[in-house]
């Protein structure tokens, strides 16, 4: 009678052994998993690569400097020499064959600086001789230099201008390149983005109230407008100014012109039109509205124009 009771105890005891239980010891433990080290990505490396700029003059991409005469500038082609030629970049970017654009890390020298997100490079082609010597120096640079990732880079971007805070900064106490006076916008504080003067032969005749007069040099000075505030870092501008160029480039066999002949062709450098002599930028200048066109600005809003700038393009080295 107690067989059925002594087939159901060895049931159970079957069963809690194949489980672990029972209190008896259990078969082998398993040990837990190892911890999986976490891969981190390789640090992509960086190649140096340097941005080359030249001054010409037309499509033949005669070279412009300071003591060779241009043979013929504007719309009614007159001989004039260079007196300044000095331009802020930022936001320099490569673009890789992917359409990404690609910051350049600049390298910190006089020519170069960066300030946590902000960046300027300064390209001056006077050399303080001949026609440039009333403001210029003997130091010149050509060249923005800095670093990207590896890639294959097919187009060079950047901003002719300055960051707005450190635009608006003492010249007296900023670091190079943005300690230089002759860059210095007085009349709207900043500084001058783009400072490209000429002096063509026989002056620039300019009309006022009081009669007519005859100066040596036309300007083009772009920089922002309608500022307000202390000239601390804080400022702000409602006319930015900031033009752009966007080019297909190869940084191995091309360099960037900043061609005079394309920025100049339809002004009349011999005649000042009203307000300061050439463009200073102002809305009311009306030496501005082509000038501006031909550098792919909007005078009126301080925004990009319609149509692209045409200024600057890509030549070989």
């Amino acid at each position: 009678m107690n067989t059925p009771m002594k087939l159901g105890t060895l049931v159970i005891t079957a069963v809690l052994a194949a489980c672990g239980g029972g209190g008896g010891d259990s078969s082998t433990a398993v040990a837990p998993p190892a911890p999986v080290t976490p891969v981190t990505p390789a640090t992509p490396v960086a190649k140096a690569v340097t941005i080359q700029f030249a001054a010409v003059a037309g499509s033949a991409n005669t070279p412009v400097n300071c003591t060779t005469p241009i043979a013929a500038l504007g719309s009614t082609p007159t001989e004039a020499r260079l007196a300044d030629l000095r331009i802020y970049l930022t936001n320099v970017q490569l673009v890789n064959d992917a359409g990404v654009a690609v910051p350049v890390t600049l390298t910190s020298n006089e020519w170069q600086q960066t300030s946590g997100a902000d960046s300027v490079a300064l390209i001056d082609l006077e050399n303080g001789q001949a026609g440039c010597s009333a403001e210029g120096t003997a130091a010149t640079n050509a060249v923005i230099t800095g670093t990207v990732p590896e890639g294959n880079y097919v187009r060079v971007k950047a901003t002719i201008g300055v960051p707005e805070k450190l635009s608006h900064s003492d010249v007296m106490a900023s670091a190079a390149p943005l300690d230089i006076m002759a860059m210095g916008w007085s009349w709207q504080a900043g500084r001058k983005f783009a400072k490209i003067e000429i002096n063509p032969v026989g002056g620039v005749t300019t009309t006022s109230a009081t009669g007519s007069s005859t100066v040596a040099t036309y300007n083009l000075h772009q920089a922002s407008t309608d500022c307000t505030g202390r000239n601390d870092g804080t400022d702000t501008c409602a006319k930015k100014n900031l033009a752009e160029f966007n080019l297909s480039f190869n940084a191995t066999t091309q360099q960037v012109a900043i061609d005079l002949v394309e920025l100049f062709g339809t002004t009349n450098v011999r005649v000042n039109q009203n307000d300061a002599i050439g463009c200073m930028s102002a809305t009311s200048d009306l030496d501005c509205p082509t000038l501006f066109t031909k550098m792919g600005l909007n005078l009126s809003t301080g925004g990009q124009a319609s149509s692209p700038q045409v200024v600057f393009r890509t030549i070989a080295k």
